[in-house]
């Protein structure tokens, strides 16, 4: 791993709540040390509070 510092970046476009569970439609991507590595669109994400 050459790597020192990755970075995650999401941008939430929609959330849906039900009676158990809220969902979150999502774009995000990933850096690595500053340079874009992924990016994925539309990704689906369980939201919970802690």
């Amino acid at each position: 791993p050459d790597r020192k510092l990755l970075t995650y970046h999401v941008n939430f476009t929609k959330a849906v709540q039900t009676r158990r569970l809220t969902m979150g439609v999502a774009d995000g991507r990933v850096e690595a040390d500053g340079e874009e590595i992924y990016v994925v669109k539309d990704m689906k994400v369980a939201l919970s509070e802690s």
